[in-house]
């Protein structure tokens, strides 16, 4: 049992929606780890300051929206998984890592020979279109607002040997038959936003929407209304976090 007061957090901005710190706590506490788990909301400008202070500080963090791929720069290295995806959610003495991927996985989306759309070009959706790739998709379409981020989550993973793979503007309808959301479209508290257009759901056998806060967003409802596969992405974040204790405290069991 660990005696030492731990201190970990998340970084990102906003983070009132956040679960992480009661999430966090749960698990350090089942494993009998004495530790606090708290919120740093950083501003753009305020990273390159307070960042070498938290991780001088701190036993480790998480890092959210929109700060994924932002820190890479100020980390001693990256570890295979934040290397695979080229983001970065957990940093643990310097070093960056990616639990995304176990958390996605742990959800069963089905993707093997479907043609997927990705939303968004940031740090969960890399990790979704890489997951994608991985799981047998037959087509990935990245759909991104910025179309220098898309293009280039685009050709990193033709890079890798997958041709299928294309960027399109956001608003476009590129008629996949599996929808898996990396943007904060939905998130609380504007919990009306939709990600897609009306009608677009059609022909669409799953959805995966990454926000967990709430745990049924706009998208998640409509798809099931509709008799769609549909999962949120709760149960991602209770995986991705334990997986990133386990970094944190390798001699715990």
């Amino acid at each position: 049992m660990s005696k030492a007061l731990r201190r970990y957090g998340l970084i990102g901005r906003p983070l009132a929606h956040s679960l992480s710190p009661w999430i966090h706590e749960r698990i350090m506490d089942a494993a009998g780890i004495r530790g606090q788990y708290k919120l740093y909301e950083l501003e753009e400008g305020e990273l390159e300051r307070k960042l070498p202070q938290l991780v001088h500080s701190l036993d480790g963090f998480n890092c959210t929206i929109p700060y994924k791929q932002a820190v890479i720069p100020y980390l001693q290295g990256l570890a295979p998984s934040a290397q695979l995806y080229g983001a970065v959610n957990t940093v643990y003495r310097s070093l960056g890592y990616n639990t995304d991927g176990i958390g996605f996985r742990s959800c069963g989306v089905p993707l093997r020979g479907r043609r997927v759309c990705v939303l968004g070009a940031g740090g969960v959706a890399r990790v979704l279109a890489r997951e994608a790739v991985r799981a047998g998709a037959e087509a990935v379409v990245i759909r991104a607002r910025r179309r220098e981020q898309g293009e280039q989550l685009a050709a990193e993973l033709r890079d890798q040997g997958f041709t299928g793979v294309s960027w399109t503007p956001f608003a476009s309808r590129a008629g996949c038959q599996v929808i898996l959301n990396g943007t904060p479209l939905g998130m609380w508290p504007q919990v009306g936003a939709l990600p897609v257009g009306e009608g677009e759901l059609a022909g669409v056998s799953a959805v995966f929407d990454a926000i967990y806060n709430p745990a049924a967003t706009r998208l998640v409802l409509k798809a099931k209304a509709q008799g769609i596969w549909a999962r949120g992405g709760l149960h991602m974040l209770l995986e991705q976090a334990v997986a990133a204790q386990r970094i944190w405290n390798p001699e715990v069991d």
